[in-house]
């Protein structure tokens, strides 16, 4: 068993010269550079293609390992995104936080009221905040209407109002232009705002009089409140305190990144067969071959028609030439 098990499996020659199998954590695989010693490996006995292969593995180990270090901003530019943060299963979301997929802008709107009984001056502000990102653009602003809220998720985000006291729907297209012209200098891009509203500037008096009735009390059209829908976009990716990107830019890192991984990885295929070649020179010129036991003739003083391109009447008179010179010499 021990003799089978000493000729199948593998075995190597110990420094006493017996054979003693090969230690998987001691033994020394060398590694594919120009230096002759870091060459070196302990498997060499096993032959050629073993040595190359093990070789191999420890090469694109380091490579692949390079390739890692080089990775890490896009990770974190990747990380940083937020397109995935509200994924409830854990693998999914880890998986997909570290893609490119995870720095698609990530919109949503949201909704927002205030109440406008208080209002005896005819005016008061709606204050906007974005959870992540800045306001974009005002989706709807309008007075309320009985047993209507804010409805739906993301995108889908919808209020319903009164028709002739929403924007959209005014009959003065002058009052919808003065809202519009306030939210877009006030909130345009920022991540929250107070939103003016002059209630004598975007609404018409039959919506004015609805507000002063709501106000008295009179709620049976609906509340005293006023409802706004904004979409909030997340452009910009904040990788930390000091380093925010926008999309296009973070996008742009990344591929030059991916541009160096895989021109360093075709550099480092071509560079294998260089090496690999080294080591099969240091194999060849570490081993006895019939090379080593060949002798090269050169102007051999039998011309062509002496044996007639007969290859075995050229080894004979050979024979007989070389041991002519052997009795010669002794």
């Amino acid at each position: 068993m021990i003799n089978e098990i000493n000729h199948r499996e593998p075995r190597g020659f110990t420094n006493a010269g017996t054979i003693g199998p090969l230690p998987i954590c001691g033994s020394k695989t060398g590694c594919h550079c120009t230096s002759k010693r870091l060459r070196r490996s302990d498997l060499e006995q096993l032959g050629i293609g073993v040595n190359l292969y093990f070789k191999m593995l420890k090469y694109f180990g380091c490579i692949f390992f390079l390739f890692f270090l080089l990775s890490i901003p896009s990770m974190l530019i990747y990380y940083s995104g937020s397109n995935f943060k509200d994924h409830t299963i854990p693998i999914q979301k880890w998986l997909a936080l570290e893609s490119l997929g995870n720095l698609q802008p990530q919109k949503e709107v949201v909704a927002f009221s205030v109440d406008s009984s208080p209002s005896y001056n005819a005016a008061t502000y709606m204050p906007i905040t974005c959870p992540r990102g800045k306001i974009v653009e005002l989706m709807s602003f309008g007075l309320a209407l009985k047993n209507y809220t804010a409805v739906g998720y993301g995108l889908n985000v919808t209020v319903k109002t009164v028709d002739r006291c929403s924007l959209g729907s005014m009959t003065n297209l002058t009052k919808e232009d003065i809202l519009e012209k306030e939210f877009y200098k006030t909130c345009k891009d920022k991540n929250q705002c107070e939103l003016l509203l002059d209630f004598n500037e975007i609404f018409d008096i039959g919506c004015r009089d609805e507000l002063r009735n709501r106000a008295a009390g009179n709620t049976f059209y609906g509340p005293s409140r006023l409802y706004a829908t904004v979409l909030c976009e997340d452009k910009d990716i904040k990788v930390n305190d000091d380093w925010i990107l926008t999309r296009d830019k973070a996008s742009k890192i990344v591929v030059w990144i991916d541009l160096v991984i895989l021109f360093l990885f075709i550099f480092a295929i071509f560079r294998l067969k260089f090496y690999q070649q080294l080591s099969i020179n240091d194999f060849k010129n570490g081993s006895l071959r019939i090379d080593d036991f060949s002798v090269i003739l050169n102007n051999i003083p039998i011309s062509r028609s002496d044996y007639n391109d007969n290859p075995e009447i050229l080894k004979a008179m050979l024979m007989i030439h070389l041991e002519d010179i052997l009795q010669n010499e002794t």
